[in-house]
């Protein structure tokens, strides 16, 4: 038998070393199903603390997933600058030549909007300038009571709104006085938006401003915008602004939506238009009264030739030169008391839709 595991040794030495491995090893198959488990359990763990950590990062981090509301667009609309009060033209023609380049619409483009009227003294009203958009094919809407949302969504669509305020803001808003209405008339303002600013979480923190009294755009912050536009000389006309766009362009379909038809309280349409009757009646009044001077000086001048020329024909001479023009000069005032007639007219219904 010794002999016999002499041979086995020597010709399998392999099989015999395995044999002694298997038989003196420790493990067991309740020893790895236990360590499987410690392993699944320590995973598990891991990943719990994992899920509540990232729960707790996005509850108390918004600005992971709020970057995308972050703005910042602005409309290349030309920069206009305007003459003595012509602030509301100047503006309206801004969008009028956006909206002609963008559109290759020649007939939209402003031209010299400076010759649009012979006076400005005053300035010029909304429907004044909706009269002239409407003149030039444009498709037009007004608000009051509008919102920065609202201005925003126009950009988006490429209608530049024009807005109606007052720089620096109205004074004397707890009470009503002439002194006050003057102060606010003289700092009535048109300017037009091209464009907005947006923070991480969407909010509204600047517009872009295309003002006709400045020489550049105006990266104007929201506050100082709403001093602004928060007021208006037209009692109701708070935050007005109107818009144009090609009529059969993909912003007017945008904009029929948008507004189907002008945004404004009963009140403030009422107002609008005796604004815009006091509006043509004053420069009736100053056309005819400019008719009246031009009459007169040019009478004044020719009496002044003759005196300088002398003669023995003075008298009749002046007395020619006064039949020719005299004429000129009664049909300039009747028609200067005929307007003056007309805006007093005018002012007392206004005053009677105000209070009536």
């Amino acid at each position: 038998m010794s002999q016999i595991k002499t041979l086995n040794n020597l010709f399998f030495p392999k099989v015999n070393t395995v044999e002694t491995k298997t038989k003196t090893s420790t493990f067991t198959s309740t020893s790895f199903l236990a360590s499987m488990q410690s392993v699944i359990q320590s995973k598990v763990s891991t990943l719990k603390t994992s899920t509540a950590t990232t729960v707790t990062t996005v509850t108390d981090e918004p600005t992971q997933y709020s970057m995308t509301l972050r703005a910042d667009k602005q409309l290349s609309v030309p920069h206009l600058l305007q003459g003595n009060k012509e602030c509301g033209h100047a503006a309206l023609a801004m969008a009028l030549k956006y909206t002609s380049q963008q559109t290759n619409t020649p007939s939209l483009d402003p031209g010299n909007f400076h010759a649009w009227s012979p006076f400005d003294d005053v300035g010029h009203g909304p429907l004044n300038l909706q009269s002239i958009a409407s003149q030039k094919g444009a498709m037009t809407r007004m608000v009051n009571g509008g919102t920065d949302a609202d201005l925003a969504a126009l950009i988006d669509k490429g209608l530049p709104p024009i807005v109606l305020g007052i720089n620096g803001g109205a004074i004397g808003s707890s009470s009503i006085s002439i002194s006050n209405i003057i102060d606010n008339a003289s700092r009535a303002h048109w300017m037009t938006v091209t464009g907005y600013v947006k923070n991480d979480r969407g909010q509204i923190t600047h517009f872009y401003i295309n003002d006709p009294n400045r020489t550049s755009d105006w990266r104007c912050p929201v506050a100082d915008f709403h001093t602004f536009w928060d007021k208006n000389i037209i009692p109701g006309g708070n935050r007005f602004y109107m818009t144009i766009a090609k009529p059969g362009s993909f912003q007017a379909s945008f904009l029929q939506t948008f507004l189907p038809q002008n945004k404004l309280s009963d009140s403030f349409r009422i107002k609008l238009k005796a604004v815009d009757a006091l509006e043509k009646m004053y420069y009736q009044v100053r056309e005819a009264g400019g008719d009246a001077y031009a009459a007169a000086k040019k009478l004044s001048a020719k009496i002044e030739a003759l005196i300088k020329k002398g003669g023995s024909n003075l008298a009749q001479e002046i007395d020619k030169a006064f039949n020719e023009v005299f004429n000129a000069v009664i049909d300039a005032l009747h028609a200067l008391a005929d307007a003056a007639e007309d805006v007093g007219d005018e002012i007392a219904d206004w005053v009677g839709g105000l209070f009536g």
